[in-house]
């Protein structure tokens, strides 16, 4: 009898071990199946593939997995008035945690950009080959960290494991990839955007919500790495001047110290353009695109153009002033040496320094005190020197391209100002701008406000000009009365004397310019496609990368 006990517990116990066998063995399979989403093939290498951990008290395995979290300054956020759904803590200082979090982060980055030369596999995730995409044009979002998720939560029906991304984080980055947009809307979970160096597609899945797709186009970068560097900086930019700028936003702070979105200020120009006598019936250049036209005389700028939603709104006949000013270049015969007097090194240096701090050019900088007097109270001597707003790059483009006439319209295209205007190009010209109406404004108040109406009258000319390229008839005959038009719109003021007639004069070419410009650098930039206009609102979501 004790013997039959004894078989029969044997046998029990021979079962029990063979359905604990099984369900391990089940457990195994299962997981593999789990693991094959997130493995070293599906990361492509940049981060740790998945692995098992045992859970004693659930008596099976389950997997973990490294996502990598990307997001932007929480400046640019704050800047837009929006919380992102991905937070990524930044840690600044020279502690021990500041610098394993830095170590971190450039070893990923450098990672990234070592493993774009292998050959990609299918079974690579989106998100690592948009990552692997951001690196090689080195403007990866400057606060990532890598976060430990659980493979439980992958649905069946994915073939990798997804990231948690932010709408607008996918938006912006895409954009600084030189993408365009061409549908945003992320509450719906709907984002697409499509670029040189690949798409982003979305869809709605039944558990996650909103889910992205990047899909590469090749292997190699597909734009320049200075363009993708300076876009990277441009976005991260603490002020987010750039970031704004996408939605139509800019910073007139002689209104108020925040950002506006650019439909106000176009009204408010608007009124004054009808009242300065700007014609009902214009159809080459509309009221609103003079407008923005003039509210761009009065706006941060940042050092390179924004692909904005404003473009469209941006006046064609900003090329011909910049046309006219490419002339007179060529006319006086300004060499490069010349140039490159006006401003010295200690300027450029302080000059840096501002823009590194706030990221952008602004006509309302304190640019005596920033500068010091030696170097603005020198300017009321020459701020009538043709060199002075010709910086020595600009006289290295038109000496390539020379000579440069306006009878030769192949030299301009209004779809490419680019071709004659180089972003930076525009943006030292900004700046020198900036230098001298400020000075102005500061000591002479009365002349910068009535250089504005000159302005406003002088733009009422330009209704049927028109770029060069056009070559319509209103555009030869303002050529020759340009000069007498800005004459005709200074003398208006009658109140000004004559010792500071020069200075009104002045304080109006440079800022005309200054707008020309600025607008010429929002042209050249790429277009910013049909998913975003100046009415689109500035909203994110929470979105899965798979």
């Amino acid at each position: 009898m004790v013997d039959l006990l004894a078989v029969a517990a044997l046998v029990i116990a021979a079962v029990a071990l063979v359905l604990a066998a099984a369900q391990l063995t089940q457990q195994l399979l299962a997981t593999s199946y789990v693991l094959r989403k997130c493995d070293r093939i599906v990361t492509g290498g940049l981060v740790e593939g998945g692995k098992r951990e045992w859970r004693w008290r659930q008596f099976r395995f389950t997997v973990k997995y490294q996502a990598i979290m990307f997001a932007l300054p929480d400046s640019v956020y704050a800047s837009l008035g929006v919380t992102p759904t991905v937070h990524v803590s930044s840690v600044t200082g020279t502690g021990r945690v500041a610098r394993a979090m830095n170590d971190a982060s450039a070893t990923l980055h450098e990672r990234a950009k070592r493993l774009i030369s292998n050959r990609r596999v299918s079974e690579q995730a989106g998100w690592v080959t948009m990552v692997q995409d951001i690196a090689a044009t080195d403007s990866l979002p400057l606060s990532y960290c890598l976060r430990q998720e659980s493979g439980d939560r992958i649905p069946e029906d994915l073939t990798v494991a997804p990231i948690r991304v932010d709408a607008l984080t996918i938006l912006l980055t895409g954009l600084a990839m030189e993408m365009q947009v061409f549908r945003y809307s992320p509450t719906m979970g709907e984002v697409s955007l499509t670029g040189p160096l690949g798409s982003i597609s979305s869809s709605i899945h039944p558990v996650l919500g909103g889910l992205t797709h990047y899909s590469a186009f090749r292997d190699g970068t597909a734009i320049s790495k200075d363009v993708g560097k300076e876009n990277g900086i441009a976005l991260c930019g603490k002020g987010g001047v750039w970031a704004n700028a996408v939605f139509g936003r800019f910073k007139d702070r002689s209104v108020r110290h925040d950002f506006v979105p650019a439909n106000d200020l176009i009204l408010r120009y608007q009124e004054k353009l009808q009242r300065a006598g700007w014609p009902q019936n214009s159809f080459t250049d509309t009221i609103g695109g003079a407008a923005c036209f003039l509210s761009f005389a009065h706006v941060d700028v940042y050092r390179s153009g924004a692909p904005s939603a404003v473009r469209p709104w941006c006046a064609h006949f900003a090329e011909f002033i910049v046309a006219t000013h490419h002339e007179d270049i060529i006319k006086y015969g300004i060499r490069k040496s010349d140039a490159a007097l006006d401003l010295n090194s200690e300027f450029i240096l302080r000059r840096n320094e501002w823009t590194e701090l706030y990221g952008c050019s602004s006509p309302y900088i304190g640019w005596e005190e920033m500068c010091g007097l030696e170097l603005t109270l020198p300017l009321l001597d020459h701020i009538e020197s043709s060199n002075l707003l010709v910086p020595p790059s600009l006289i290295q483009c038109l000496q390539a391209q020379f000579p440069l006439s306006l009878e030769s319209p192949e030299f301009f295209h209004e779809t490419d100002p680019s071709t004659y205007v180089r972003s930076h190009v525009g943006w030292e010209v900004t700046m020198r701008a900036d230098q001298c109406v400020s000075y102005i404004a500061g000591s002479h108040p009365d002349i910068a406000k009535f250089a504005n109406i000159a302005m406003t009258k002088a733009v009422c000319s330009l209704a049927e000009v028109g770029p060069p390229s056009w070559r319509t008839e209103a555009y030869r005959e303002t050529v020759t009365k340009w000069p007498t038009i800005i004459d005709q719109a200074c003398s208006e003021h009658l109140d000004v004397s004559n010792e500071h007639y020069r200075l009104l004069h002045s304080c109006t070419q440079l800022s005309l310019l200054r707008a020309a410009y600025f607008t010429i650098m929002m042209r050249a930039s790429q277009d910013l496609g049909s998913g975003l206009t100046e009415s689109s609102s500035i909203e994110t979501a929470l979105l899965y990368m798979a």
